[in-house]
């Protein structure tokens, strides 16, 4: 089995105000959650308007006068201050909070929102402004998915802080209302628009003393097929944002997903992940020597198919990459913070790393230090070392020695490696059982049904059908799909689909004699070998991929076995993590494309047949259900010495 790996641990890290705990009160009494939202959010801006003299944005059509007095006799409970994240006290914070409970959590999940904790705004603001050039005056700030604000105010605060230390005698009054006049925001969310740009308003009252006669600029709309002079009329200086975690699935959800789809493909020419497209529009807002400050999903760090996002990002300069801890936020959602600025790539740039995803809370406040806080590390590279076509790898001098050695090498006819794409392709061609899982798998025989194997069933060298943890054994592929008829989507309920399902790939690769088969649900490298009877075969679905050795493989002196041992060795796999970084993530997936350039040792006769000693070895205990770990021991070594990694940077440099 898979080596078991510790859970990365998850502690509280976005708090809840007191706000959600108002609203659960007031909805144990009886009253409708979402009226008690918005009676708080009217009221909690009345407050905060008479606090700070700013007028607030048009209110709601009241709600029952019941709750509304409810909702004011909670608030009363409470201090009032203009200031931000102050315990205690009903901020304008609060109202982000009362606005994401005015809709329902699906919503929430249907339109991506997940709102930026604090301290990472905060964190992300410094950088912002850290990165400015000097010369810059007048700094023109936009938000393009600004939701209620969480990231505009910290930076507005920093930038009127920023301009005042350079104009000592210049009234602050007037920094702040410059400042304001030149911050723009954008959102579709009319509401969560209108929130922002009253809490950007109290925070300049609160630095000027007083309220100021300027507002924001914004832009109600999709920003990210608008124009840009629309949506941030003279450019920006500094660009945050922390735009809607939605991938390509999310046009499955709308209305007319052919029609939300060819509206971004016109727009850009190509569709992805909505970030890939904020992220690629980024350079047409900021002006020259303009900083980006982005938190998206870190999906671009290493998968093949946003290679588009690495390439964009390497003709700029890009300044520091932070992982993020997932307890950030509401969701389990993996995600980094970008820092990048428009100037052109120069030869000897440098990019700081940070590996923050164990960091707790508090380190947030202190994250540039030196020595960086606990829970975080730090690592310094060359931009050079994510060359064209490298995944931005953590940059550690072992993973960077790695990737030089052995993944970014040559792979002539004498080379001494070969990608595994040209010995053994990893393909994906197991069965995709669509909505009709229910009645394409079984767990028992019947006339007609073929045998299947699924991950689960999988174990290190060896494959167990007949293991007591498959949930089916047997698929009947006779089973026709009547697309009239709605299939079963997740969690029992009717799909909006009609009936569906098929082979990913090659059908034949399912009869082969011989096979390699890789677990695909898991963060490290899993493979079983497996022969069979071609009249009898055993079927995979979609969680394994198939690996069959090529000709060219056979003529370099590959075996079955010598490939098993290499696969499951400690040094492929840290071979492959270098690549995909997938290890610790929730819902892990083994990235076929990255598994194709993993480099095969071409082996002499005696080195191959000792690995296949071993590996015969492990096989047998593992059958036989004896531990393997001192045999793993003995592949491991020989692997090891077979790609001379005795000469590089230890783990730990």
């Amino acid at each position: 089995m898979a080596p078991n790996r510790p859970a990365r641990p998850r502690p509280p890290f976005r708090g809840e105000l007191p706000a959600a705990g108002i609203v659960r009160e007031l909805a144990s009494t009886g009253a409708d959650p979402h009226a008690a939202a918005v009676a708080l959010y009217q009221e909690a801006l009345r407050l905060l308007s008479e606090c700070s003299g700013v007028e607030p944005p048009a209110l709601p059509a009241p709600p029952d006068p019941s709750i509304a007095t409810l909702a004011r006799n909670a608030l009363m409970l409470f201090p009032v201050c203009a200031l931000e994240g102050q315990p205690g006290a009903l901020t304008p914070e609060w109202l982000e909070d009362f606005h994401r409970l005015t809709k329902p959590d699906a919503d929430h999940k249907r339109h991506g929102r997940w709102y930026t904790a604090r301290p990472i705004a905060r964190y992300m603001a410094r950088r912002a402004i850290a990165e400015l050039p000097a010369s810059t005056e007048g700094v023109r700030i936009l938000d393009p998915a600004c939701g209620c604000g969480a990231l505009l105010v910290p930076v507005f605060e920093a930038a009127v802080a920023r301009q005042a230390a350079l104009e000592p005698d210049r009234p602050v009054s007037e920094v702040v209302r410059e400042t304001l006049a030149n911050a723009s925001a954008a959102d579709v969310d009319a509401g969560a628009l209108a929130t922002a740009s009253f809490r950007l308003r109290v925070a300049a009252a609160r630095l000027a003393g007083a309220p100021v006669d300027a507002r924001p600029h914004c832009f109600h709309g999709d920003s990210l097929t608008a124009r840009p002079a629309d949506v941030a009329p003279d450019g920006a200086d500094i660009l945050v944002m922390n735009p809607p975690y939605l991938g390509n699935r999310h046009f499955l959800s709308l209305p007319d997903p052919e029609h939300a789809r060819a509206h971004l493909r016109k727009a850009f020419g190509w569709n992805d992940d909505l970030y890939a497209h904020f992220l690629h529009r980024a350079w047409d807002w900021l002006r020259p020597n303009g900083v980006l400050c982005a938190l998206t999903s870190d999906t671009f760090l290493a998968i093949p198919s946003k290679e588009r996002v690495r390439d964009t990002l390497r003709r700029h300069r890009l300044r520091e990459i932070v992982r993020v801890p997932s307890s950030a936020f509401a969701a389990a959602v993996n995600t980094c913070i970008t820092v990048a600025t428009r100037e052109h790539a120069e030869l000897f740039d440098s990019v700081t790393y940070l590996d923050a995803r164990d960091a707790p809370e508090a380190a947030w406040e202190t994250l540039e230090a030196a020595p960086p806080p606990a829970g975080v590390q730090r690592f310094e590279s060359p931009a050079s070392a994510w060359a064209p076509g490298a995944p931005f790898f953590r940059p550690s001098p072992r993973a960077a020695a790695l990737f030089e050695r052995y993944l970014a090498a040559p792979n002539g006819a004498d080379a001494p490696y070969r990608p595994l794409a040209e010995v053994a392709p990893a393909k994906d061609c197991g069965i995709n059982s669509g909505n009709v899982r229910h009645r394409l798998f079984h767990a028992e025989p019947a006339p007609g049904r073929a045998r299947l194997i699924q991950g689960r069933q999988l174990e290190r060298y060896i494959a167990r059908w007949e293991s007591s943890a498959a949930q089916y054994q047997w698929v009947d592929l006779n089973y026709t799909p009547d697309p009239s008829l709605p299939g079963i989507g997740r969690g029992g309920k009717p799909s909006a689909l009609g009936e569906t399902w098929g082979f990913r790939g090659e059908t034949s690769s399912h009869i082969a004699p011989r096979r390699l088969l890789l677990r695909q649900t898991e963060d490290d490298l899993f493979a079983a070998f497996i022969e069979q009877d071609p009249a009898d075969p055993i079927y995979t679905d979609n969680t394994i991929f198939t690996l069959l050795l090529t000709d060219e493989g056979r003529a370099l002196g590959l075996s079955w076995l010598y490939l098993l041992g290499l696969l499951n060795s400690a040094f492929l796999n840290e071979l492959y993590h270098t690549l995909s970084q997938e290890e610790g993530r929730a819902q892990a997936q083994v990235k076929v494309g990255y598994v194709n350039r993993l480099p095969i040792a071409i082996p002499t006769d005696a080195q191959r047949r000792e690995v296949e000693h071993w590996v015969k070895q492990a096989a047998d205990s593992q059958r036989d259900g004896r531990p393997i770990s001192a045999i793993q021991w003995q592949i491991d070594a020989l692997v090891e010495a077979l790609y001379a990694a005795e000469t590089l940077p230890p783990a730990d440099c």
